[in-house]
């Protein structure tokens, strides 16, 4: 695993990059396995160019607790169901409304039409095989996210951040309903 340590600022300087960095000094940058060091750049240099380049080293993410990732769940869990009651509630609102329209009628049309296409079905599928092979990945950044969290910043607003949830809770229950 790299963690993210310093932003290094490349100016143009001729026809080579000089490596600025406004926050380390020469010492720390080599301390850091970063050497300052030149780059050729294309001919001729671009004007007004910066890129940017970060220094990394490996290092482990702290793990987060289990009770943390209980209360992630649970609240991600209440937080869909929500967004499903939501959706379906507007859903069954705007039906009737839409019944009778001849231009609902060309939306539905059209709607059925792309969704008897090959070419969307192959995309579709195509995407859900994307979402499949990616979320072993998206779960592991979730829990090295979580970890960095409830390690370095929960000491400091934990509570804030649990009583502003709680506060917020009660509105979300009469605007969003969790439950049907």
């Amino acid at each position: 695993f790299t963690l993210f340590r310093e932003l290094l600022i490349f100016i143009p300087q001729a026809n080579n990059i000089e490596i600025l960095s406004p926050l380390l000094d020469e010492a720390d940058i080599r301390s850091l396995s970063c050497t300052p060091r030149e780059v050729p750049l294309a001919y001729p240099p671009p004007p007004f160019s910066i890129a940017v380049s970060v220094c990394v080293w490996a290092q482990e993410w702290p793990q987060p607790d289990k009770e943390l990732v209980e209360k992630y769940e649970g609240l991600k869990t209440v937080f869909f169901k929500r967004l499903v009651n939501a959706w379906e509630k507007i859903k069954t609102s705007a039906e009737p409304a839409i019944q009778g329209s001849p231009a609902a009628e060309g939306v539905k049309e059209a709607f059925e039409e792309l969704r008897k296409s090959p070419r969307v079905d192959s995309a579709i599928k195509i995407m859900s095989g994307l979402a499949t092979e990616m979320e072993p990945a998206v779960d592991k950044a979730r829990m090295a996210l979580l970890g960095v969290y409830g390690h370095y910043l929960r000491p400091y607003i934990g509570e804030r951040l649990d009583r502003a949830i709680n506060n917020i809770k009660p509105m979300l229950d009469t605007v969003l309903p969790h439950e049907g």
